[in-house]
């Protein structure tokens, strides 16, 4: 079987990982003909291939490093609000009675509960140590839709929409500063 690279879904520029120096009829199997464009001058596809994707990968990584450091700043200025002093009082308890209160009330946020248990026994109880993950998590969701808008379209559209998902009002009101989980939050919209 014949290997073919495709940089480009609309040109081949590649034919058994040679660059073709002009544009060439060849015949395929079952008769039928294809033709082939000069290719750009490239030490090889896989590089280009493997570069874009590393330069996508960077974009989305320093996007959401910049949310999480915008998410975080000051974030250990007000003391906790309610739902979080919640969060952290269900999150100290012994794992039984955790799970024992989890069988009651609040079982939409056991996963949460169970990571915070987990998380405040390393960094403890601070403010800033609380709303850290929130934080992280707010530049994992502006990398991803960097990722996401990149595949979907280029890299303007997926640079502009990171910077909006950073910049939303509400990735710093609803999901940076409660240290509890976005589906306990009332939307801003009402």
């Amino acid at each position: 079987m014949d290997s073919w690279t495709f940089l480009r879904p609309d040109r081949l520029y590649w034919w058994n990982g040679t660059t073709l120096p002009q544009p060439q009829h060849l015949r395929t199997g079952r008769g039928r003909r294809m033709i082939l464009v000069d290719a750009p001058r490239r030490t090889s596809p896989r590089f280009s291939l493997a570069v874009a994707a590393r330069t996508r990968w960077a974009v989305a990584s320093t996007l959401g490093l910049f949310a999480s450091l915008l998410a975080v700043a000051g974030s250990w200025i007000p003391s906790l609000w309610g739902d979080e002093a919640a969060s952290l009082m269900s999150a100290e308890r012994p794992l039984p009675s955790l799970f024992r209160m989890l069988g009651h009330v609040d079982a939409v946020h056991g996963t949460y509960y169970l990571g915070l248990h987990w998380w405040i026994a390393v960094a403890g109880t601070s403010p800033f140590a609380i709303r850290l993950p929130s934080a992280i998590a707010v530049g994992f969701a502006v990398a991803g839709t960097v990722a996401i808008a990149w595949r979907l379209a280029d890299r303007r559209i997926a640079v502009i929409a990171g910077l909006v998902c950073a910049l939303l009002p509400g990735s710093h009101t609803w999901a940076r500063r409660p240290g509890r989980t976005p589906s306990a939050q009332p939307s801003p919209s009402g």
